[in-house]
């Protein structure tokens, strides 16, 4: 690989972590926005809960992507009891 790719790569890389940075957290602000107003944060988190594992479920093969489906799921149970604490 030559030093301009490997630099256009990392570049790529540091773009992607960044974004995802972001989405983060405004999905975190939506998140407990929702929640609070919901009037019933744990029902409402947990509904979220089972709406996105299904979502997950259905839209990775599980035989071919079963570690990508389970770290998802671990990114889920993470970020909703972190958005839970913030409300």
């Amino acid at each position: 690989m030559t030093n301009q790719t490997e630099l256009n790569v990392t570049r790529l890389i540091a773009d992607l972590q960044a974004r995802s940075v972001v989405h983060h957290h405004i999905l975190m602000q939506l998140v407990q926005r929702e929640a609070a107003a919901s009037g019933d944060v744990r029902k409402y988190l947990s509904r979220l809960t089972d709406d996105l594992t299904r979502i997950t479920d259905e839209s990775l093969p599980l035989e071919d992507t079963r570690a990508a489906a389970m770290s998802m799921r671990d990114y889920l149970d993470d970020f909703l009891v972190r958005t839970g604490v913030g409300i």
